[in-house]
């Protein structure tokens, strides 16, 4: 009986999506369990469940329990510690993963069968791990590797669907929307017309977010409706990521402010309902991002102090640093994020410290902090921001032109027959750019658009 209520459990969540009642069916069943090998494979699976279902601190409490039990087998012991990797990598502590992680490899290696299919749980949370806490290169990695990896021979192409939208996740956020789009279609074709743990709507969050990036409001309100069509309630693991696309939605309709204020609202009810503390954040991080950084300061500080990670941590400081209009404090968060690949949003808060100095009457630094601005944008695809609203490059076409030549060793003569122009009208253009970023001389100039390009 006990066996069939598990398979139907299965079945509900795999074939169905409907998470909530899988994982209402385990419940039931559990306390009749006597056998302790069997009641280890339940709790294994409510804790996957409670997992893909959102409520990721019953998760963690959940893995936790089964790995406190005396002679775990490998194959429940790589479940369960897959299954907490992922849990924690959305309500952190960060810091915690490392260990987790090395100890899962470990497993992946020693186990045999079925089992081995929860090293993609364990990939999933690297992944996290790596968005929040590393930089998005790593992200990408992990995510192609969860795609195909090396712990099963024949991964399902639920779980491929699951790779392609996660590597769509971290290209969309590092400004590339276009190939995000061409992720999330190859996602759809191998999920046809499955919809395993709620995977459709996690797809549609996010092709949500990939219009919300690029601003289309007539595609984003559909893809919107889509993802609350599809979920259950609140029972999806994808809520915390829908809700930083409803935010964008609402701020492109009626403004930052009110789009701020549905980010906060909905962050803080994901984080109470679901205890998903990084994925809430993203939307948390739209309120320095439109310039209201007043609603959002605490709870960022909040969050980034329960977690930890770069992301969160960069975004409570983007915030602070808005509110105290300090401009190098701007700067260095917009470092922090271009490390880490999130370029779009270095790009915003470069051109933010560009505002302080601007306003502070420092011509030279708002230049040069604008020269990092370009430096990001030129590899974003196409994108929505109110920050960065009717730009102009800080170095003209022109000036670009004649900095090439100069950059291979051309003399201004060479520049200027090359180009068609004047030697005067060269020296001109390199003039005005000595003065815009307060540098003495050729050699300078290109040291200095080197350093920042």
């Amino acid at each position: 009986m006990v066996e069939l209520a598990i398979e139907r459990a299965h079945s509900l969540a795999h074939h169905f999506g409907d998470v909530a009642s899988a994982a209402s069916l385990i419940e039931e069943v559990l306390p009749a369990v006597t056998d302790e090998h069997l009641r280890v494979s339940v709790e294994v699976a409510l804790a996957e469940l409670t997992g893909w279902g959102g409520h990721m601190a019953d998760a963690v409490v959940l893995s936790e329990a089964v790995l406190q039990r005396p002679d775990l087998d490998a194959d429940a012991a790589l479940s369960a510690t897959s299954l907490l990797v992922f849990a924690r990598a959305q309500t952190g502590p960060f810091d915690v993963l490392a260990s987790l992680v090395v100890e899962g490899r470990k497993l992946v290696k020693a186990t045999k069968g079925e089992a081995r299919i929860y090293a993609l749980w364990l990939y999933a949370g690297e992944f996290n791990h790596a968005f929040f806490a590393r930089d998005l290169s790593a992200a990408t990695i992990i995510a192609r590797r969860y795609q195909s990896p090396d712990s099963s021979p024949e991964v399902p192409d639920d779980f491929r669907a699951v790779g392609a939208v996660t590597e769509a996740m971290a290209s969309v956020f590092s400004g590339r929307s276009i190939d995000a789009t061409g992720q999330l279609a190859q996602g759809r074709a191998l999920l046809g017309d499955a919809d395993p743990y709620e995977l459709v709507a996690y797809l549609e969050a996010m092709s949500a977010i990939v219009s919300a990036h690029r601003g289309d409001e007539r595609v984003l309100a559909k893809r919107v409706d889509r993802f609350l069509e599809q979920r259950h309630g609140r029972t999806t693991h994808s809520a915390g990521i829908a809700d930083y696309a409803i935010a964008h939605l609402e701020a492109i309709r009626n403004g930052p402010k009110a789009g701020v204020a549905v980010a906060r609202e909905r962050a803080n009810q994901t984080i109470t309902v679901d205890g998903t503390l990084s994925w809430a954040s993203l939307s948390l991080l739209l309120g320095p991002r439109l310039g209201e950084p007043g609603q959002v300061v605490d709870d960022l500080a909040s969050v980034a102090d329960a977690i930890g990670g770069v992301l969160v941590p960069c975004g409570a400081s983007h915030a602070r640093a808005l509110i105290d209009r300090d401009g190098d404090a701007l700067i260095e968060c917009a470092q922090t994020y271009g490390r880490a690949g999130f370029l779009l949003f270095a790009a915003e808060a470069a051109e933010q410290a560009a505002i302080v100095a601007m306003t502070e009457g420092s011509e030279v630094p708002a230049a040069r902090f604008r020269l990092l601005r370009d430096r990001w944008l030129l590899s974003c695809q196409p994108f929505w921001s109110t920050t960065l609203t009717d730009i102009k490059p800080v170095i003209t076409a022109r000036e670009r032109d004649v900095l090439s030549p100069i950059a291979e060793g051309l003399t201004t003569r060479e520049c200027a027959e090359l180009l068609f122009l004047s030697a005067k009208t060269v020296e001109n253009h390199l003039g005005r750019m000595y003065r815009r970023f307060g540098v003495g001389g050729r050699a300078e100039l290109l040291s200095l658009v080197d350093t920042l390009n």
